[in-house]
C-alpha cells in the first residue's frame, strides 16, 4: 500500500522538541518550545477512573497526574490524527495514481487561466 503523510509531520516535529526531565525517579512533561503558552483543559472522571491513572502515573514515575494526563492524551492525539492524515490506497488506484503523475493530462482551459492569474500576482 501507499501512502502520504500530511500536515501531521509538522505536528510531530514539534512534539519532537518536547523532554521530559528526569529528577530521581520522577519525571516530569515539559515542552521546551512552549513553556510559557498555558491553556487550560478540565475534565470531569469518576473516583476509580481517578484512583487507575493516579496508579499509572505512579508506576510511570511521573511527578503529577496532570503530567502522566497530558501525554497519555497528546500521545493518542497524534496516533488519532497520523491515521487520519494517511491515504491508503489499492494497487489499482496506486497504478492509477502513479500512471497520472507520470503521464499527466493536457492542461484544461480552467488550470490555464488559473497558472495565468497565479503568474500575475506578485508574491
Amino acid at each position: 500500500m501507499f501512502s502520504f503523510v500530511g500536515e501531521i509531520d509538522l505536528k510531530m516535529r514539534k512534539i519532537e522538541e518536547t523532554r521530559y526531565l528526569r529528577t530521581g525517579n520522577l519525571r516530569t512533561f515539559v515542552n521546551m518550545a512552549e513553556r510559557t503558552e498555558k491553556a487550560r483543559f478540565d475534565a470531569r472522571l469518576t473516583q476509580q477512573q481517578k484512583q487507575l491513572f493516579e496508579q499509572a502515573a505512579a508506576a510511570a514515575g511521573f511527578k503529577t497526574l496532570s503530567d502522566f494526563v497530558l501525554q497519555a492524551a497528546q500521545e493518542k492525539a497524534i496516533a488519532v490524527l497520523s491515521q487520519q492524515q494517511h491515504l491508503v490506497l489499492t494497487a489499482e488506484a496506486q497504478k492509477r495514481f502513479f500512471d497520472l503523475i507520470e503521464n499527466p493530462p493536457e492542461p484544461n482551459e480552467y488550470l490555464k487561466a488559473a497558472w495565468k492569474e497565479y503568474q500575475s500576482k506578485k508574491f
